[in-house]
């Protein structure tokens, strides 16, 4: 072997024996101040665009890669406070707030940094606590221009919150369940997870509507209950076909009652897998964000058209335990056919899908219309 050869193996050796004692730091050395600065700037314009989930990618990796080239605790911070609202955008509200305490942490002085750590709060209900942080960070001096123009914003923040905590949310009777359902007919047949609502002493709409259950399948988990004499505003239409990974896939329903709007709530994400756990046909694999409540819940295309019914999101503790990494926006649906399958034998004919595409405002307003919150009592 050549002496020039042997240096280029031995060098090839070193760098790969360093890349697997701290991988990080080796790829680090191409991230040039240049590229750093254009990974900023990236993530400023997808924020505009409410790329909420690619500005949260683009500014994990610039706080992975770019620290060294971050001058001050400023840029630094600057970028938690771009991950933290993002976080909240894309409804990872507890991830938010831990963001924006780190946000907080590293720039004490950041009125930017304070301001989404209340958003975070706000969205987790918990009102008092952002109603502190904001005054804590209005009583804080106004040094820059950029301070000067986060003051009014604070101040309009606090001003939309209410002096004193919600009303506390009627007493649940131990053991009751919620989720969500939806209208599958317009003689106030709907849908819901069995787990949710086929297993009850007596279940009800959020309003007080009384339901009957018609039917249920434990092994689909999916039930069919009806409306005692009401007539829904609307009934949802499914689409005939399996949906495609990679495809949008939008979730409506009522997550974490007593804290979250009680007029519905709407995540986007994709279809990840074509199944579920451990390859189940039966189901497929979502990345739109669900909490509890979600189950039961109507999952969308693009369209507007029923594709599946929320039935659970994985155990992050869980896993995290198992493979020490908390995965995340791993859920499942139920598939639109099996829901199809099952409301034929049932006797009923499931509407036909709609064909033209409506944003997502749009969808928000009809899911609304057809889409409900479900309490079962005394779970047997």
């Amino acid at each position: 072997m050549s002496i020039r050869r042997f240096q280029l193996k031995f060098l090839c050796i070193g760098v790969l024996a360093a890349f697997a004692v701290n991988p990080t730091a080796i790829k680090a050395q191409y991230y040039t101040e240049t590229k750093c600065l254009d990974l900023y700037e990236q993530q400023s314009r997808l924020f505009r665009a409410r790329s909420f989930k690619e500005v949260i990618r683009v500014a994990r990796h610039r706080l992975t890669y770019c620290r060294e080239w971050m001058a001050t605790r400023e840029d630094y911070a600057l970028t938690l406070e771009f991950l933290a609202a993002a976080l909240t955008a894309d409804n990872q509200y507890g991830e938010a707030l831990a963001v924006a305490d780190r946000c907080v942490q590293v720039d004490p002085s950041s009125l930017g940094c304070r301001y989404e750590r209340a958003s975070s709060l706000h969205a987790l209900g918990r009102i008092v606590e952002a109603r502190n942080t904001l005054e804590r960070a209005l009583a804080l001096p106004a040094i820059t221009e950029g301070d000067a123009k986060m003051k009014p914003l604070l101040q309009n923040f606090l001003s939309r919150l209410p002096n004193s905590p919600p009303a506390a949310q009627p007493q649940r009777k131990t053991g009751d369940r919620y989720g969500t359902g939806f209208y599958v007919s317009a003689t106030g047949y709907l849908v819901t997870n069995h787990h949710v609502g086929g297993s009850c002493t007596s279940v009800q709409t959020s309003d007080g509507t009384k339901l009957t259950l018609i039917g249920s399948d434990k092994s689909t988990d999916l039930a069919l209950l009806q409306a005692v004499g009401k007539t829904p505003k609307a009934s949802a239409s499914f689409r005939q076909s399996d949906a495609l990974v990679g495809e949008p896939a939008i979730v409506f329903g009522f997550p974490l009652p007593g804290i979250l709007s009680t007029s519905g709530n709407l995540t986007t994400g994709i279809v990840s897998a074509s199944s579920g756990i451990r390859n189940d046909p039966h189901t497929i694999q979502i990345s739109a964000p669900v909490q509890p409540g979600n189950s039961g819940g109507p999952l969308l295309d693009q369209y507007g058209n029923v594709i599946g019914v929320v039935v659970a999101k994985l155990d992050a503790g869980r896993i995290a335990q198992i493979v020490g990494d908390i995965p995340e926006n791993v859920n499942f649906a139920i598939k639109g056919s099996e829901v199809i399958a099952f409301l034929a034998r049932h006797k009923i004919t499931a509407s036909a899908g709609a064909t033209v595409r409506v944003p997502n405002e749009a969808l928000a307003a009809a899911a609304s219309s057809f889409t409900v919150q479900i309490v079962c009592q005394a779970p047997l």
